[in-house]
């Protein structure tokens, strides 16, 4: 009856592949930064307050970059067809440019609104200047006047998992268009910028996948010359993948980029323990499986305790990370040595004997080297890891939210387009708190021109948007008595006209703090020194202030994720090394089995901070996941030293444990590298750090267990030191 059983796998692998494709194609949700952090915690609940009163998350920004030898008036022309195109796409509110754009004008008491343009579509003589005013400048239209801004207006809540339908729709208009006039556009807003990612999770895993699983299948059979072992190996990747995606579209009904990131590190959990044990039964038959099953037991939970440091993070998708990857981690665990055995016999999976002697002839040459040098080794080791511990004082760290994709996407395109055109990047959010009627009273006026100018000399800021500025501009432009001129200004707030700046229902006046920089210690800085102004006596007794926003949460994002990080280091270090002392019943054991794995994360982050490398922010979550499943090839090397005959002597015993352990360490990190370059296919420039990362930290990893291990045990006195065994033996 092994007909059955085959065929069931291959249905419930077919099920789950269609399941698979099915979640990562149709339930991905735009991924919102907010949602990274708890609902309660009260960055969210600020941000969520003022996006509720000013709906400034619903806004897409469109830049027509039309070049010089186009003529005005074929600009304005292309730009008044595409607003009317624009404005029949579903759930688009308003859009606001250059040919509906008007500018207030005070009459008395009264306001009134003028036309920038002619009915023709020139600029009006005596509004030309207007446009290079601090209160429109970048608004509407560059200082060059080739440049031309379109900002459309969404409507609230509407079904976020449309967004590529109304972006597609938005992408075609503006495509038609570009057939007749000679124009290069470019989009953002924070909903372009969530699509973007969503657009990219969907490929880096649909199309990243299917090279990643090819490139295991080629490996495994390149590794044991079986198309079984291959095809085995890969079905208990498959569920271990399976078990985890099941997981995700249970706990969170998403795919965040780190939820997105887990996937890939399940398929790295699971192949480090079928490669140990398939070389198990290659080298042993079947007793190889069972004398294989307590290390890998104690990587599984080495490298469980690693990740699960991560969820004590206040960060959402650092903590679903962290819970991904432990549940992939007990599935795979649990699925190489209580379900695989099974399938073995079931398709009657052979594994040929290991013919070839490369695995003999290299180890022995390595052998050979680090005999006669074991102290120059041992020696360097610790050099290294002391001056590397030096150099940490000078590490840096830096993120850039809208530069993670590589130069020629299209997301970097627009930032470096809005960049050059508008000069800025991005904004901050200063609201201003107190009395209405007071801040708006004339007294306090001078007191809000002075903090104008303050700001606008902060090197990050390129320009502000506030009613100090409209109140400035209409001053300059219809002088009036005093007291008409404030009954205008206040007609004009009451009837909404600038409410995104002066909300009548709020206590408060919204300054928007336009921005040239959105590197993170750019930001953080810019808001030290808004906070620094804000509190001197000169302004601290009149008003107080939050500073809030989008790029606010992207900054507490980034600071909560490095604050988390040395906390989980600590948490991963203490948690390995007491599972090693109970495993290896000996503080000295584990203590030795704890040095060559520190090495790695040390010498990385000592060379990067030597040669004024710094480290992107996000990387840091992957230090204790990188601890936890670099000591894999450390416990099973003490493990099958601790289980040679005793009376062997301790150079004996080394050496024939280099020779036994050779092959599944190599093999597991050969595998890696080969697969971990795929992260290159995807625009991702964070997948393309973790890729160099990981690689980097699992080969200093296996450097560390391959050559200063040896080194280090070759001198200590005859094994006296490594004399007891570990109880759990097969």
């Amino acid at each position: 009856m092994k007909w059955v059983g085959r065929v069931l796998v291959i249905l419930v692998s077919l099920l789950a592949i269609i399941f698979s494709a099915f979640f990562l194609r149709e339930q991905v949700k735009p991924y919102r930064l907010i949602t990274a952090i708890a609902p309660e915690h009260p960055l969210r609940k600020n941000y969520e307050t003022f996006v509720h009163d000013y709906d400034d998350e619903n806004k897409l920004y469109i830049s027509l970059h039309t070049g010089r030898e186009t003529p005005w008036a074929e600009s304005i022309q292309a730009i008044k067809k595409i607003r009317q195109e624009l404005l029949t796409i579903r759930f688009v509110n308003d859009v606001f440019d250059l040919t509906s754009a008007q500018y207030p004008k005070a009459v008395g008491p009264h306001f009134k609104l003028e036309s920038f343009l002619a009915v023709d579509g020139t600029l009006k003589p005596e509004s030309a200047g207007y446009l290079d005013n601090q209160l429109f400048q970048g608004m509407y239209v560059n200082q060059e006047r080739n440049a031309f801004l379109l900002t459309v207006v969404l409507q609230t809540n509407f079904d976020r998992r449309l967004s590529k339908n109304i972006l597609a729709e938005i992408y075609s208009i503006l495509e038609q268009h570009n057939t007749k006039s000679s124009y290069t556009y470019h989009i953002l807003g924070d909903l372009y910028q969530q699509t973007q990612f969503q657009l990219e999770i969907q490929k880096s895993n649909l199309q990243v996948l299917p090279v990643f699983i090819l490139l295991i299948l080629l490996s495994f059979y390149f590794f044991f010359r079986s198309w079984g072992v291959a095809a085995s190996a890969l079905f208990i990747i498959g569920m271990s993948y399976l078990g985890t995606v099941l997981f995700i579209a249970w706990w969170e009904k998403s795919l965040s980029p780190l939820a997105s990131m887990s996937l890939f590190f399940v398929f790295v959990i699971a192949t480090s323990d079928l490669v140990h044990y398939f070389s198990a039964l290659q080298k042993e038959g079947e007793s190889g499986g069972a004398k294989i099953f307590w290390p890998c037991f104690m990587t599984s939970i080495t490298t469980f305790i690693g990740l699960a440091s991560l969820l004590f993070s206040e960060i959402v998708p650092v903590f679903n990370f962290g819970l991904y990857c432990c549940c992939g981690t007990v599935v795979a665990f649990l699925s190489t040595f209580y379900f695989l055995p099974t399938l073995i016999k079931v398709f009657n999976v052979k594994i040929p004997p290991l013919k070839s002697n490369r695995y003999l002839r290299q180890p022995h040459l390595l052998y050979k080297y680090i005999r006669p040098r074991r102290w120059k080794i041992v020696a360097t080791y610790f050099i290294l890891g002391i001056l590397s511990i030096a150099s940490l004082s000078r590490l840096t760290f830096q993120d850039s939210f809208l530069e993670v994709f590589t130069k020629d996407h299209p997301l970097t395109k627009s930032v470096q387009a809005f960049k050059q055109d508008f000069g800025f990047a991005g904004n901050l959010e200063l609201l201003l708190l107190g009395d209405s009627e007071k801040l708006e009273s004339p007294q306090e006026q001078k007191l809000l021109q002075d903090l104008d100018l303050e700001l606008r000399a902060l090197e990050n800021v390129t320009g502000i948007a506030s009613t100090t500025v409209i109140r400035q501009f209409m001053q300059a432009t219809t002088p009036s008595e005093q007291g008409d001129f404030e009954n205008s200004l206040r007609a004009m707030r009451d009837s909404g006209l600038f409410k995104n700046l002066f909300p009548f229902f709020k206590n408060q006046l919204r300054w928007i703090v336009r921005l040239r920089s959105l590197n993170s210690q750019e930001i953080d800085k810019t808001c030290s020194q808004i906070r620094g102004i804000l509190e001197q006596p000169k302004y601290a007794g009149h008003f107080r202030h939050e500073i809030t926003g989008y790029t606010k949460v992207r900054l507490g994002v980034m600071v909560m994720i490095f604050e988390s990080f040395y906390f989980s280091l600590l948490l991963t270090v203490l948690g390995i090394y007491l599972s090693f002392v109970v495993y290896y019943k000996s503080f000295r054991l584990a203590l030795l089995a704890m040095v060559p794995n520190l090495f790695p994360l040390v010498a990385m982050y000592g060379v990067a901070a030597y040669f004024d490398v710094p480290i992107d922010y996000n990387l840091v979550i992957l230090n204790s996941a990188v601890l936890g499943i670099g000591v894999d090839d450390t416990i099973h090397f003490l493990h099958y030293l601790l289980h040679t005959n005793d009376r062997t002597k301790n150079e004996s015993r080394v050496k024939r444990s280099l020779y036994a352990m050779y092959a599944p360490m190599t093999r597991s990190t050969y595998l890696f590298f080969c697969a971990f370059p795929t992260f290159f296919l995807t625009d991702f420039r964070l997948f393309h750090n973790i890729a160099i990362f990981l690689m980097i930290g699992l080969f200093l990893a296996l450097l560390s267990d391959m050559v200063f291990n040896p080194a280090f045990l070759l001198i200590l006195r005859d094994g006296k030191f490594l004399r007891k065994k570990i109880s759990l033996s097969s």
